[in-house]
């Protein structure tokens, strides 16, 4: 089982090479969008699951505490309905949850600040770029754990 730091440097080093993979297949956008999915890695792990203080939490207290203790807060909910190394853990469905728990705080900010004038995330290329990145760096996650 790799520690939080190990997990963290095989996301950072997963983006370039999925990032250049990515923006020869499908174009330098998406490419750019799935290597930095993939350095989202470090900030959005499956650890977040986690009832302590994670790696990418650790970092932001570091930074500040005004990026810490948000940041914390946020995602605390997401550890306590979500027991550490369970569906959190699994390869695209643990991404999943994360996303979908991003998605739902989205969709009240939206509904109660209205809708911007923009087309939905989900209608952008660069966005499923991005999510193919950040699963990418879970499933490194997961194998480094085994």
């Amino acid at each position: 089982m790799a520690a939080g730091k190990v997990h963290a440097r095989a996301s950072l080093g997963l983006a370039l090479p999925v990032g250049l993979l990515a923006a020869e297949v499908v174009g330098n956008r998406a490419g750019l969008a799935a290597g930095l999915g993939c350095a989202s890695g470090v900030f959005l792990s499956p650890d977040l699951d986690l009832a302590g203080r994670t790696v990418s939490e650790s970092l932001l207290w570091k930074l500040h505490p005004l990026a810490g203790f948000p940041f914390q807060a946020f995602w605390r909910p997401y550890a306590w309905i979500f027991p550490h190394r369970g569906v959190s853990h699994t390869p695209i469905l643990g991404t999943a949850t994360r996303l979908l728990y991003i998605a739902l705080f989205a969709a009240i900010m939206w509904f109660v600040v209205g809708q911007p004038d923009i087309p939905p995330l989900w209608e952008w290329p660069e966005t499923w770029a991005w999510c193919a990145g950040l699963t990418i760096s879970d499933a490194a996650h997961w194998l480094l754990d085994r």
